[in-house]
């Protein structure tokens, strides 16, 4: 509840309908007294920015004008465990499709770190404008200091959900944990300077996946790929709703169903360890509504397809793999690590 006087000087007038950008000095000793109330936070505790600006009427004889009931503009700005350069609203959407035999097109939002810090998660917002697309697939990357330079994390073959904010506590978002396929949590440490979050589009799509678009933050920091290989910084004013996500405490992914326990027809793999083939077993339901996806060590994709009882990795070398399994109808998926010994 403590609150800040920024200024209280008059400000020139502004001519109907014209937008106006208006630039406050905060006097030191205020920045200080702001600054002093940011530090002292306690780790794990939010806080809210609220600035408030008033239009105010030197003619007394005016104060009782129709206009006096719509003078205040009141802005939140919430100091929470993510960045973002958007507002939480999407005017527009954004786009990630197949380049022409180039490959998934990529897109990437640009923030820069004051201090070393470590990201735990990714917050995207899906827009509802071109029907459902929580079919297609995309894989979510993060780049540190150039997006020149390779993806010190890559997640693979992701699905666009769309929300239930019982489960995810930023309305409209949806929160990816950063972990593995066995489900271990591989935070990523952001140095201080530049970094980036990305989607590339990892399926056929004619239209792709909408990625939620803020124009009312013009932020400079939004990338793409036009041929599926070269960055360029995109002129559209605004800011991709793409949000890294830090702090102590992260919520789990969304949708719950991903991180709730094992339900009754959670499929199985055997034998375990295998000399190159592996079976699949389920409780319930059919083999077509599942798909697979076998990762190595390194988090590489070596087979993604259709379930079928059988699978051949003869064609692979012995070591560990991840397995995750996947029902296409309601987007449970299952992992489970397994040893190939072949003889």
């Amino acid at each position: 509840n403590t609150k800040f006087t920024v200024s209280d000087a008059n400000t020139a007038l502004t001519s109907p309908k014209e937008y106006k950008t208006i630039f406050k000095t905060i006097a030191a000793d205020t920045l200080q007294g702001l600054l002093n109330e940011i530090n002292s936070i306690p780790d794990g505790n939010f806080r809210n920015l609220l600035m408030v600006s008033s239009f105010v009427c030197s003619d007394a004889s005016a104060n009782n004008l129709p206009y006096t009931f719509n003078d205040t503009l009141r802005i939140n700005t919430p100091l929470s465990n993510y960045f973002a350069h958007d507002d939480g609203t999407a005017e527009r959407a954004g786009f990630i499709k197949l380049s022409d035999g180039n490959g998934g097109q990529e897109l990437a939002i640009q923030y820069h770190a004051n201090v070393a810090d470590t990201m735990k998660a990714v917050s995207i917002m899906f827009p509802h404008v071109i029907g459902d697309v929580q079919s297609l697939l995309f894989n979510l990357k993060i780049w540190v200091g150039s997006l020149d330079t390779p993806p010190v994390l890559e997640r693979s073959l992701l699905k666009p959900y769309y929300p239930n904010t019982l489960f995810d506590t930023l309305q409209g978002f949806t929160t990816y944990v950063l972990d593995d396929f066995a489900g271990n949590l591989t935070p990523v440490a952001i140095p201080a300077g530049d970094f980036y979050v990305g989607l590339e589009l990892a399926s056929a799509s004619t239209l792709g996946i909408p990625i939620g678009f803020d124009l009312q933050n013009d932020c400079g920091c939004n990338w793409g790929t036009t041929n599926g290989e070269t960055w360029v910084n995109l002129s559209a004013p605004g800011a991709l709703m793409i949000r890294p996500v830090f702090g102590e405490t992260i919520n789990t992914s969304s949708p719950a169903i991903e991180v709730v326990e094992m339900q009754t027809g959670e499929p199985s793999v055997y034998p375990n360890p295998s000399t190159g083939l592996v079976n699949f077993s389920l409780r319930e339901g059919n083999f077509a509504d599942f798909s697979v996806a076998v990762y190595n060590q390194l988090g590489q994709l070596v087979h993604h397809g259709s379930m079928e009882r059988s699978l051949d990795l003869h064609h692979l070398s012995n070591g560990i793999y991840y397995v995750r399994m996947m029902d296409e109808k309601t987007g449970s998926r299952f992992s489970e690590r397994i040893v190939l010994a072949k003889d």
